[in-house]
């Protein structure tokens, strides 16, 4: 609430804290989005590393066989790490986009509630003479 034009009331600034503080939720639930995406791609390595692994040793018993599995191997690891990357970024991207609307909206809203508390006029009862 204003006082003769001035600055923003406690409850005003307490109104701020709570948007920020949703909006860093916001953000902690996106880095939350962002981890799990890395936690996928850690998975999706592991399992990279093992084929690796099975494909090396089929590899010693032939030269064809180790140059098929070398191909593969690469294929895979450049899958990996484009999936990674996409992942990551996409993550990146949602989480940084619902937070920026969170906050955008939360705002918006603390916006127009100081608008409309700012056009409310208290009418007094007339003072008898």
């Amino acid at each position: 609430m204003y006082v003769d034009g001035g600055g923003c009331s406690f409850e005003c600034v307490v109104a701020e804290a709570a948007v920020v503080a949703e909006a860093e939720a916001a953000v902690a639930e996106a880095e939350a989005v962002v981890a799990e995406a890395e936690a996928v791609v850690a998975e999706a390595e592991a399992v990279v590393a093992e084929a690796e692994e099975t494909a090396v040793a089929e590899a010693e018993e032939t030269a064809v066989a180790e140059a098929e599995e070398t191909a593969v191997a690469e294929a895979e690891e450049t899958a990996v790490a484009e999936a990674e990357e996409t992942a990551v970024a996409e993550a990146e991207e949602t989480a940084v986009a619902e937070a920026e609307e969170t906050a955008v909206a939360e705002a918006e809203e603390t916006a127009v509630a100081e608008e409309q508390k700012k056009r409310r006029v208290i009418i007094s009862p007339p003072v008898p003479l």
